[in-house]
């Protein structure tokens, strides 16, 4: 993976917090021109780079700008593995405390990227 893809998304997904719109992983894949397969095993990889990276860091996950479709509105499985790995969260994976847990990180991040865009 190059670290151009990383910049596109990391900017794509800074412009959907300051536009307070999440993406599916599809609409993720399609707005970064991920077409040829397996295109979920490259969002993955993006996704999870950019989380090493904000936890390095020390920012918000912008990973969490991009949600599985259906009607929780929270990222899949693997999200919630690796901010267990980090030592980020570590409560269920789903459910209440899983999808509070992505809103407050929601919340962070907005707060995070209008104060760092209205500084510019």
């Amino acid at each position: 993976m190059k670290s151009k893809d990383l910049d596109l998304a990391r900017d794509l997904l800074v412009k959907q917090v300051l536009n307070s719109q999440t993406l599916t992983y599809r609409e993720f894949a399609s707005s970064l021109g991920i077409t040829e397969a397996p295109v979920i095993n490259k969002c993955t990889d993006i996704l999870e780079k950019l989380m090493y990276e904000d936890a390095d860091n020390q920012r918000p996950m912008l990973s969490a700008m991009v949600i599985q479709q259906g009607s929780l509105g929270i990222p899949r499985l693997g999200f919630y593995q690796i901010l267990n790995n980090l030592k980020l969260y570590q409560g269920e994976e789903f459910g209440a405390e899983a999808i509070h847990w992505h809103q407050m990180e929601i919340n962070k991040l907005k707060k995070y990227y209008n104060l760092e865009h209205n500084e510019k």
